[in-house]
């Protein structure tokens, strides 16, 4: 993500769900999931689903960001298998 696209997750992030602290660093492109630091939980990466309504905008936290690039690796292979992407 380049900085004005980074800056205008984090903003809308911070509408929809004021009472969460998220900082975005990766976005799926075929999706609204954000992947985000949470400032209070640590080394912890939450999964967010962009536009889903307050409450219900949590897919899944990874116990630290390792975790979540071997998620989001397989994620990648899974979609462009799906594709026919060799």
């Amino acid at each position: 993500m380049d900085s004005e696209w980074a800056l205008s997750l984090y903003e809308g992030l911070q509408e929809r769900y004021p009472t969460r602290k998220l900082i975005p660093f990766a976005k799926r492109g075929d999706c609204d999931d954000t992947a985000c630091f949470e400032i209070g939980k640590g080394n912890k990466v939450q999964l967010i689903h962009g536009f889903a309504a307050e409450g219900w905008e949590q897919r899944k936290e990874f116990n630290d960001f390792w975790e979540w690039i071997e998620y989001a690796v397989k994620c990648m292979i899974e979609y462009n298998k799906e594709d026919g992407i060799e």
